[in-house]
């Protein structure tokens, strides 16, 4: 899951910090104080202009924004020239807005990779892409024999095995797509595909069991697969390393070759279908072996991340900084969907993106420079494994120890104008004081992750994750549960909706319909937020106990 914002005003000197952010507590700015330059500074965001970025960014013209692409390049020159427009410092490599981060592309090679099986029919080599198509590649060649397994699913909660009694080690598992048919709701979710239809999963199954990959027998009438056309990015110099690797390759045969697949097997396409639609499906060796060979093809290059910072006016504190990221890529050109293969990313995350932009314009209207620095680091690679991110906490523009927090937006408000505070992660720091503060002083309440109970928890799964992986207190703000003019459950749809029917898929697309206010107003909380923790007198941190608080910053 993947794997944002700009400002500008006029302030009060020194001295008067303290009648703008009450100091009621020992260590922290515990009350925020909307003054007039406070104020001004936030009504530099407004709705047209988040719009009007989502617009460009999300544009066809981009073809989504990929890592490894143009439209990236694109991107981050409008995002450097914004910054510009605002009259931020860059912070980038040789005083530029740009931190290039260095890439490994891999492909996989079509005309050097086949597969081959050979039975008591004889020898069969498919076509690559019309007959086969390689989902998830593991470079090399292997030979073995093939073992039947259904599905490939392990549900207990199901008492559903379709390993049971069965040996697959240094075998091919060939499975059918999806999940057992079913319309009862209590069984693998009825007609909605369920978790253990997850191809992730199924390989997972395959693999802790010592298979030697993953055979996927696409039902005859479904539409043939289009090879994936994304590359995999690596960090340069980590394209081996643990984790970059699917655990073992996986390969699917196109719905016109199944029965050319399973010519000279013990049972014929028919028969294996009706057997599906009893329920009783055959878990069995299979005739012959196979040969699965994959070939990759790597090219090198590099793509940025885009940084921009004002200095801080405390000299005791502007070596502190603190850092609003968001990540600017999405997952570019994929499989087509209605004739439509142009994942544009619009919500995720030319929305976080927009939000960024604008927190920006207005730290940047601010007459008076917060305390500490404040930098807005737009980030790339996110949608790859948080490696934008990943790489800037390796090579950071200021020493990690320096680095007050990190508040991270992606995927934020576009469903109205919220009436929570949501910031995941901020309860297991001192940032939480911060929290409280502002949403104070915006009569808002402090909610819970809306998302929590159809995304599961996603505080490792964006560019906050790499922050804190190296000791810097953050936290990850999301959109608000309950929304002005909504009740509680019709928020909630909303976002159920929108992550069901956009997140990852063609119709992430610029919508003139969304809530632009909200996003407004949620940007102008992100700004209040990052405001209150540059001006705080102690230096944020981790519960002591949390996982993170044993993480040295240097």
């Amino acid at each position: 899951m993947t794997r944002v914002n700009r400002w500008r005003s006029w302030w009060p000197p020194l001295f008067a910090l303290a009648a703008m952010l009450a100091v009621a507590a020992p260590a922290a700015l515990a009350n925020l104080t909307l003054t007039p330059e406070i104020r001004q500074a936030m009504a530099t965001i407004r709705p047209a202009q988040l719009r009007a970025h989502v617009r460009f960014l999300a544009d066809d013209l981009l073809e989504g924004r990929d890592t490894h692409g143009t439209g990236i390049q694109i991107a981050a020159r409008y995002l450097a020239s914004q910054f510009e427009q605002f009259g931020l410092e860059p912070a980038g490599d040789n005083g530029t807005y740009f931190q290039n981060v260095p890439f490994v592309a891999t492909t996989v090679d079509s005309e050097r990779s086949s597969f081959t099986l050979r039975t008591g029919a004889g020898e069969r080599s498919f076509r690559n892409g019309s007959e086969w198509v390689i989902e998830f590649p593991v470079e090399g060649e292997r030979t073995a024999g093939l073992v039947f397994a259904g599905y490939g699913i392990v549900a207990p909660e199901f008492r559903h095995d379709d390993y049971a009694g069965i040996e697959v080690r240094d075998r091919f598992v060939v499975v059918f797509d999806g999940e057992p048919p079913s319309t009862d709701p209590n069984v693998f979710d009825g007609e909605r595909p369920s978790v253990h239809s997850s191809l992730f999963r199924k390989m997972g199954r395959a693999a802790e069991r010592g298979a030697a990959g993953l055979i996927v027998l696409q039902r005859p009438g479904a539409p043939a697969m289009v090879a994936p056309r994304r590359p995999r990015i690596a960090l340069a110099g980590e394209e081996a390393r643990p984790g970059r690797q699917p655990a073992i390759a996986v390969a699917r045969i196109q719905p016109e070759a199944v029965g050319a697949f399973l010519a000279g097997q013990p049972i014929a396409l028919p028969a294996l279908l009706e057997a599906d639609r009893r329920g009783a499906l055959p878990r069995m060796l299979l005739a012959g072996e196979a040969t699965l060979r994959i070939a990759m093809a790597r090219s090198e290059f590099t793509s940025p991340n885009v940084v921009a910072m004002r200095p801080g006016s405390d000299p005791a504190l502007k070596h502190q900084v603190v850092i609003f990221t968001a990540h600017y890529d999405h997952v570019g050109l994929g499989a087509p969907v209605a004739g439509d293969g142009i994942y544009n990313g619009a919500w995720d995350n030319a929305s976080g993106t927009a939000e960024v932009l604008e927190v920006a314009r207005a730290v940047a209207a601010l007459p008076q420079a917060p305390r500490r620095t404040v930098m807005f680091l737009l980030v790339t690679g996110e949608e790859h494994g948080l490696l934008g991110s990943r790489y800037y906490v390796r090579n950071p523009r200021f020493p990690l120890k320096d680095t007050a927090a990190n508040l991270n937006l992606d995927m934020t408000e576009i469903f109205g104008v919220g009436k929570q505070i949501v910031a995941q992660g901020a309860e297991r720091s001192t940032l939480i004081e911060s929290v409280r503060a502002v949403a104070a002083a915006r009569g808002l309440e402090i909610g819970e992750d809306p998302s929590a109970d159809y995304i599961g928890n996603v505080f490792n799964r964006s560019d906050q994750a790499s922050f804190a992986r190296a000791g810097v207190p953050c936290l990850f703000l999301r959109w608000s549960g309950t929304h002005e003019g909504l009740t509680p459950d019709e928020s909630k749809r909303r976002g159920q909706e929108a992550y069901r029917t956009i997140y990852h898929r063609p119709a992430d697309q610029f919508d003139p319909d969304w809530s632009w206010e909200g996003m407004a107003h949620h940007a102008q909380t992100a700004f209040l937020l990052g405001l209150h923790i540059a001006n705080r007198d102690d230096m944020p941190a981790w519960n002591p106990g949390d996982e993170f608080a044993r993480i040295m910053r240097n």
